[in-house]
């Protein structure tokens, strides 16, 4: 996977996902997903930037960027796997759980 060679990830390349499904290399986009997704359980949320070499996050807040759940709703729409469902409500109870303000 090309990602991780690079030092510094940031968030809305989680798009490259939706790109990739949409061109048909599922192969990668599935990959790719699986590597955003493990950093959302690791952080209940995606660092605005995460440093691969370190393996840290370099900014630590999330700004509620859309792109990861625009591509775990297309890897589903393209698949119909329903490990994509069950992504999906990790999200969205990460979301209400570490998300919210009073």
């Amino acid at each position: 996977m090309y990602k991780l060679l690079l030092l510094h990830d940031n968030a809305t390349e989680s798009a490259d996902d939706v790109n990739q499904v949409l061109a048909g290399d599922l192969e990668e986009a599935i990959c790719l997903h699986a590597v955003y997704y493990a950093l959302w359980l690791r952080f209940n949320a995606l660092p605005e930037r995460y440093n691969w070499q370190m393996k840290v996050p370099e900014v630590l807040f999330y700004p509620l960027r859309p792109e990861f759940i625009e591509s775990t709703y297309y890897l589903y729409r393209a698949t119909k796997n329903p490990f994509y469902l069950h992504v999906g409500m990790d999200v969205l109870n990460s979301l209400n759980n570490y998300t919210r303000v009073q």
